[in-house]
Protein backbone atom coordinates (compact mmCIF):
# COMPACT_ATOMS: atom_id res chain seq x y z
CA UNK A 1 0.00 0.00 0.00
CA UNK A 2 1.84 3.06 -1.25
CA UNK A 3 -0.06 6.55 -0.10
CA UNK A 4 2.72 8.88 -0.89
CA UNK A 5 1.55 10.02 -4.10
CA UNK A 6 -1.95 10.92 -2.46
CA UNK A 7 -3.67 14.21 -2.13
CA UNK A 8 -4.37 13.82 1.37
CA UNK A 9 -2.59 15.78 3.70
CA UNK A 10 1.35 14.18 4.33
CA UNK A 11 1.93 16.17 7.48
CA UNK A 12 -1.39 14.58 9.20
CA UNK A 13 -0.44 11.22 7.67
CA UNK A 14 2.86 11.65 9.03
CA UNK A 15 2.04 12.23 12.80
CA UNK A 16 -0.45 9.61 12.98
CA UNK A 17 1.92 6.91 11.48
CA UNK A 18 4.50 8.07 14.41
CA UNK A 19 2.22 8.17 16.95
CA UNK A 20 2.14 4.64 17.86
CA UNK A 21 6.20 4.56 17.74
CA UNK A 22 6.22 7.50 20.25
CA UNK A 23 3.81 5.18 22.25
CA UNK A 24 5.93 2.01 22.37
CA UNK A 25 9.22 3.72 22.53
CA UNK A 26 7.46 5.64 26.14
CA UNK A 27 6.65 1.64 27.11
CA UNK A 28 10.36 0.48 25.95
CA UNK A 29 11.94 3.41 28.17
CA UNK A 30 9.94 2.66 30.93
CA UNK A 31 9.85 -1.20 31.33
CA UNK A 32 13.22 -1.97 29.94
CA UNK A 33 14.89 1.33 30.42
CA UNK A 34 13.53 2.40 33.62
CA UNK A 35 13.18 5.73 32.88
CA UNK A 36 9.79 7.32 34.25
CA UNK A 37 8.58 10.01 32.85
CA UNK A 38 4.90 11.55 33.20
CA UNK A 39 2.78 9.26 31.69
CA UNK A 40 2.61 7.93 27.74
CA UNK A 41 -0.30 10.69 27.30
CA UNK A 42 1.71 13.58 28.86
CA UNK A 43 5.42 12.30 27.20
CA UNK A 44 3.62 12.13 24.00
CA UNK A 45 2.40 15.65 24.26
CA UNK A 46 5.78 17.45 24.62
CA UNK A 47 7.25 14.77 21.83
CA UNK A 48 5.02 16.40 19.17
CA UNK A 49 5.19 19.59 20.40
CA UNK A 50 9.48 19.28 19.65
CA UNK A 51 7.86 18.20 16.37
CA UNK A 52 5.76 21.13 15.75
CA UNK A 53 8.70 23.63 17.07
CA UNK A 54 11.20 22.12 14.13
CA UNK A 55 8.73 21.76 11.17
CA UNK A 56 10.18 23.75 7.92
CA UNK A 57 6.81 24.65 6.40
CA UNK A 58 6.96 20.97 5.01
CA UNK A 59 5.85 17.54 7.02
CA UNK A 60 9.28 17.14 7.84
CA UNK A 61 10.96 18.20 10.98
CA UNK A 62 14.10 19.57 11.80
CA UNK A 63 15.35 18.15 14.68
CA UNK A 64 18.33 21.10 15.57
CA UNK A 65 15.35 23.83 15.41
CA UNK A 66 12.94 21.79 17.69
CA UNK A 67 15.19 20.83 20.12
CA UNK A 68 16.71 24.71 20.07
CA UNK A 69 13.40 26.45 20.87
CA UNK A 70 11.63 23.27 22.60
CA UNK A 71 14.38 22.91 24.97
CA UNK A 72 14.10 26.67 25.94
CA UNK A 73 9.86 26.66 26.18
CA UNK A 74 10.50 23.34 28.77
CA UNK A 75 13.55 25.29 30.81
CA UNK A 76 10.89 28.45 30.96
CA UNK A 77 8.32 26.33 31.78
CA UNK A 78 9.69 24.34 34.36
CA UNK A 79 11.08 27.30 36.27
CA UNK A 80 8.19 29.40 35.83
CA UNK A 81 6.08 26.57 37.35
CA UNK A 82 8.76 26.12 39.79
CA UNK A 83 8.84 29.39 41.39
CA UNK A 84 5.16 29.65 41.09
CA UNK A 85 4.42 26.97 43.01
CA UNK A 86 7.61 28.00 45.91
CA UNK A 87 5.98 31.15 46.17
CA UNK A 88 1.92 29.88 46.97
CA UNK A 89 2.86 26.60 48.27
CA UNK A 90 2.64 27.56 51.77
CA UNK A 91 -1.02 29.50 50.71
CA UNK A 92 -4.30 27.93 52.58
CA UNK A 93 -5.76 27.30 49.10
CA UNK A 94 -7.64 24.43 47.83
CA UNK A 95 -5.72 22.20 44.81
CA UNK A 96 -7.92 23.56 42.25
CA UNK A 97 -7.02 27.15 43.13
CA UNK A 98 -3.37 26.86 43.78
CA UNK A 99 -3.36 25.16 39.86
CA UNK A 100 -5.47 28.25 38.66
CA UNK A 101 -2.86 30.37 39.89
CA UNK A 102 0.27 28.94 38.12
CA UNK A 103 -1.63 28.25 35.19
CA UNK A 104 -2.35 31.58 35.04
CA UNK A 105 1.54 32.53 35.47
CA UNK A 106 2.41 30.04 33.08
CA UNK A 107 0.00 31.73 30.06
CA UNK A 108 1.39 35.01 31.15
CA UNK A 109 5.02 33.63 30.52
CA UNK A 110 3.70 31.79 27.00
CA UNK A 111 1.99 35.07 26.15
CA UNK A 112 5.34 37.04 26.57
CA UNK A 113 7.38 34.45 24.71
CA UNK A 114 4.97 35.16 21.75
CA UNK A 115 4.97 39.10 22.11
CA UNK A 116 8.89 38.48 21.87
CA UNK A 117 8.81 36.16 18.97
CA UNK A 118 6.66 38.51 17.51
CA UNK A 119 8.62 41.83 18.18
CA UNK A 120 11.86 40.32 16.87
CA UNK A 121 10.61 38.02 14.37
CA UNK A 122 11.31 35.12 15.83
CA UNK A 123 8.98 33.20 14.00
CA UNK A 124 10.09 29.55 15.36
CA UNK A 125 8.88 30.27 18.50
CA UNK A 126 5.00 30.91 17.48
CA UNK A 127 4.84 27.94 15.79
CA UNK A 128 2.50 26.30 18.58
CA UNK A 129 -1.44 26.11 18.01
CA UNK A 130 -3.50 26.02 20.70
CA UNK A 131 -3.88 22.39 20.97
CA UNK A 132 0.25 22.60 22.15
CA UNK A 133 -0.19 25.56 24.02
CA UNK A 134 -2.88 23.64 26.49
CA UNK A 135 -0.52 20.43 26.15
CA UNK A 136 2.18 22.27 28.25
CA UNK A 137 0.07 23.75 30.56
CA UNK A 138 -0.68 19.66 31.06
CA UNK A 139 3.32 19.43 31.39
CA UNK A 140 2.92 21.81 34.23
CA UNK A 141 0.01 20.46 36.01
CA UNK A 142 1.55 17.34 36.16
CA UNK A 143 4.85 18.43 37.10
CA UNK A 144 3.02 20.56 40.19
CA UNK A 145 0.90 17.12 41.02
CA UNK A 146 4.58 15.61 41.46
CA UNK A 147 5.79 18.47 43.54
CA UNK A 148 2.68 18.61 45.79
CA UNK A 149 3.73 14.87 46.85
CA UNK A 150 6.76 14.23 46.25
CA UNK A 151 10.16 16.37 47.46
CA UNK A 152 12.03 18.94 44.63
CA UNK A 153 14.62 16.22 43.65
CA UNK A 154 12.16 13.56 43.10
CA UNK A 155 10.16 15.84 41.04
CA UNK A 156 13.25 17.59 39.14
CA UNK A 157 14.35 14.05 37.87
CA UNK A 158 11.04 12.73 36.75
CA UNK A 159 10.60 15.86 35.20
CA UNK A 160 14.49 15.69 33.57
CA UNK A 161 13.79 11.74 32.44
CA UNK A 162 10.08 12.91 30.66
CA UNK A 163 11.86 15.77 28.86
CA UNK A 164 14.80 13.01 28.10
CA UNK A 165 12.04 10.43 26.93
CA UNK A 166 10.22 12.94 24.98
CA UNK A 167 13.60 13.80 22.88
CA UNK A 168 14.58 10.52 21.91
CA UNK A 169 10.99 10.18 20.84
CA UNK A 170 11.39 13.01 18.87
CA UNK A 171 14.61 12.46 17.03
CA UNK A 172 13.02 8.72 16.13
CA UNK A 173 10.07 10.31 14.89
CA UNK A 174 12.25 13.03 12.93
CA UNK A 175 14.12 10.82 10.79
CA UNK A 176 13.52 11.27 7.58
CA UNK A 177 14.07 7.55 6.39
CA UNK A 178 11.56 6.36 8.67
CA UNK A 179 8.89 8.67 8.12
CA UNK A 180 9.17 7.83 3.95
CA UNK A 181 9.14 4.07 5.29
CA UNK A 182 5.57 4.69 7.36
CA UNK A 183 4.29 6.85 4.39
CA UNK A 184 5.14 3.56 1.64
CA UNK A 185 4.27 1.61 4.18
CA UNK A 186 1.99 2.21 6.60
CA UNK A 187 0.36 -1.21 7.92
CA UNK A 188 3.71 -1.68 8.95
CA UNK A 189 3.19 -0.22 12.30
CA UNK A 190 1.20 -3.22 13.08
CA UNK A 191 4.68 -4.78 14.00
CA UNK A 192 4.01 -2.81 17.21
CA UNK A 193 1.40 -4.82 18.94
CA UNK A 194 3.93 -8.09 19.04
CA UNK A 195 6.27 -5.47 20.44
CA UNK A 196 3.80 -4.05 23.01
CA UNK A 197 2.63 -7.48 23.45
CA UNK A 198 6.10 -8.53 25.09
CA UNK A 199 6.76 -5.35 26.56
CA UNK A 200 3.82 -5.88 28.48
CA UNK A 201 5.13 -9.83 29.25
CA UNK A 202 8.84 -8.51 30.57
CA UNK A 203 9.33 -8.70 34.17
CA UNK A 204 13.27 -8.55 34.42
CA UNK A 205 15.51 -6.38 35.51
CA UNK A 206 15.42 -3.00 34.00
CA UNK A 207 18.67 -1.27 32.39
CA UNK A 208 18.87 1.54 35.24
CA UNK A 209 18.42 -1.19 37.69
CA UNK A 210 21.23 -2.92 36.21
CA UNK A 211 23.47 -0.49 36.67
CA UNK A 212 21.65 0.37 40.24
CA UNK A 213 22.80 -2.93 41.92
CA UNK A 214 25.81 -3.93 39.23
CA UNK A 215 27.88 -4.27 42.98
CA UNK A 216 25.48 -6.86 44.25
CA UNK A 217 24.91 -8.53 41.04
CA UNK A 218 29.01 -9.34 40.48
CA UNK A 219 29.17 -10.01 43.92
CA UNK A 220 26.80 -12.99 43.76
CA UNK A 221 28.94 -13.92 40.00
Amino acid sequence: MNIAGSSIQLDLITILLTVPIVATWIAFARHIIGLKSFGVFTSMMLTFIFFELGLNGQQQSEPLNGLKYGLILVVLIFLTTTLAYGIIKGWSLHYQPKIAIIVTLVTLVLSSIIIISIRFNLMDLIRLDLISLVAILVLAEKFIGILSRKNFRVALFVFAETTIVAVIGYLIISWNELTQLLLDYPLIILLLLPVNYLLGKYTGLRVREFYRFRNILDNEE
